[in-house]
């Protein structure tokens, strides 16, 4: 059982050096780039125009991380149909297949313009570009906690 606690206790020690070498670098860091990587955390108090979770929360949630990660364009598609309220279809599945980035950046938008929260364009591009794969996990975990159903593979109905 020693060794599962450990691999428990390595998301939080990584969210922990982050948070440090976010603070040192603040200022070395152009202003559309901070908008990206100095989201909240899930530690810190959700606030009108933020996200409910950081970008770099991967680990709370590892399912919807092994998702993500597995099947990106499946996730992304099931993303955007659940926030504009319809079922997902073989056609979005497709179009994301071809054009996952595009896809992903629509769904970080649509999900953001449903909740209210603060971003753009850039911010957007920028986030999936860089860091693709937290950007998916956050948008799925950012639609749970506001009480919709992600659906999606694997994922609890």
């Amino acid at each position: 059982s020693a060794p599962s606690a450990t691999v428990f206790l390595l998301p939080s020690v990584l969210t922990a050096e982050l948070h440090l070498y976010e603070q040192a670098s603040t200022s070395l860091l152009p202003p559309f780039l901070r908008s990206i990587f100095l989201q909240p955390s899930s530690s810190t108090m959700a606030t009108a125009g933020a996200w409910d979770t950081g970008l770099f929360d991967c680990f709370s949630d590892c399912k919807v991380l092994m998702v993500s990660w597995c099947c990106a364009p499946c996730q992304v598609a099931q993303q955007i149909a659940t926030v504009e309220g319809r079922e997902c279809t073989f056609g979005d599945g497709f179009l994301s297949c071809l054009f996952t980035l595009c896809c992903a950046v629509k769904a970080r938008r649509v999900v953001r313009e449903k909740y209210g929260i603060v971003g753009g364009g850039c911010n957007d591009c920028c986030t999936v570009y860089f860091c693709g794969l937290c950007a998916i996990s956050q948008h799925t975990r950012q639609i749970r906690l506001r009480g919709d159903k992600p659906g999606g593979m694997f994922m609890d109905p």
